[in-house]
């Protein structure tokens, strides 16, 4: 059995976490587009060390197919075969250090023009096709981008050290791109992705029976919000004050992520829990007799008030603080 991949964090768990901007906001847009592609690609690459990233090799149809029927049935592994022979390059696969055989896949199709062929072959690329050309048809030299397929054996779409590589990458490739118009990306689980995707600024835009089973289709068009302003209004939002401190200093959003993770890390280990930068937050009320306490009672608050599923529980334990900050104290 291959190993599992993991970083060796147990915030590499959860997906949709951008970070690595240390730096100011840099004034030039084709400058901000360049250095989020590359963080967002460099983070990609250590998420997964023990997981190579490859173009699709023909060797790997086989094992690609067979993934695509076990997770989603023979209907997706016939669309699976359908643009393996329309856009072989799409695709990028995943496989563990030392085995040749593919761990996972995933495919990023370009589209110019509705073809029948394809349309036929797809019924969510012929969903998305009815939706751009009803909302916005696509211009002289503009084209579409979905992320089509993102596949992983016995997780299918559930958080996993591996999705959130596939999903890095895709970031990466749509800073990248030029003459993209509209970004797309299918889920069966939209109950579990919704919020995440509505974040990113993809909102639901079809949902598509396929072989029985409902796939949905989340969008966004490029020519409402040019991608330099996405990812400027992203790295501002990354660095919102959201903590204040009792000594009247901010923690940025991702500071204030990085406390409450170093606060987990550190939870049995009482001289450095009482180092946490938290300890000095609003989450411990003005004058108390005990911070250290206090920050601990208000971590263990936040966990009793989440949900048992543990999927994106780092994200949701940072939102519940977040919302204890706001909640007015007695």
């Amino acid at each position: 059995m291959p190993p599992t991949p993991s970083a060796g964090r147990a915030e590499d768990d959860v997906p949709g976490q951008f970070g690595g901007f240390d730096e100011p906001l840099h004034p030039d847009p084709e400058a901000l587009r360049t250095r989020f592609a590359q963080v967002t690609a460099r983070v990609a690459e250590h998420l997964l060390q023990p997981c190579g990233d490859t173009p699709l090799r023909p060797g790997d149809v086989p094992d690609v197919l067979r993934m695509a029927e076990e997770a989603e049935g023979p209907e997706s592994a016939a669309a699976v075969a359908h643009w393996v022979h329309r856009q072989e390059r799409a695709f990028r696969v995943y496989r563990y250090a030392g085995s040749a055989t593919p761990a996972g896949f995933m495919a990023i199709l370009g589209l110019e023009a509705p073809l029948p062929g394809d349309r036929a072959a797809d019924p969510v690329v012929a969903a998305l096709w009815d939706h751009v050309e009803t909302a916005a048809p696509l211009g002289p030299g503009e084209h579409l981008g979905i992320r089509r397929f993102a596949m992983q054996p016995g997780r299918h779409q559930r958080p996993s050290p591996l999705l959130d590589l596939i999903s890095r990458r895709t970031i990466a490739e749509e800073m990248r791109t030029r003459g993209r118009a509209v970004t797309a990306t299918v889920f069966e689980d939209a109950g579990r992705w919704r919020r995440y995707l509505a974040l990113a600024g993809l909102h639901e835009v079809a949902a598509v029976d396929v072989g029985g089973r409902r796939q949905y289709v989340f969008g966004r068009d490029w020519r409402r919000q040019p991608v330099e302003q996405w990812v400027e209004d992203r790295v501002r939002a990354e660095t919102t004050p959201v903590g204040g401190d009792q000594h009247g200093d901010d923690l940025s959003r991702a500071a204030f992520e990085e406390g409450v993770l170093d606060a987990l890390r550190t939870w049995r280990t009482p001289r450095e829990f009482a180092t946490s930068v938290l300890v000095r937050s609003r989450l411990v009320p003005r004058g108390s007799a005990d911070p250290v306490a206090d920050l601990r009672g208000a971590i263990t608050n936040a966990l009793d008030a989440l949900p048992v599923d543990p999927a994106g529980v780092k994200e949701r334990l940072v939102e519940q603080l977040l919302r204890q900050l706001a909640s007015p104290r007695e």
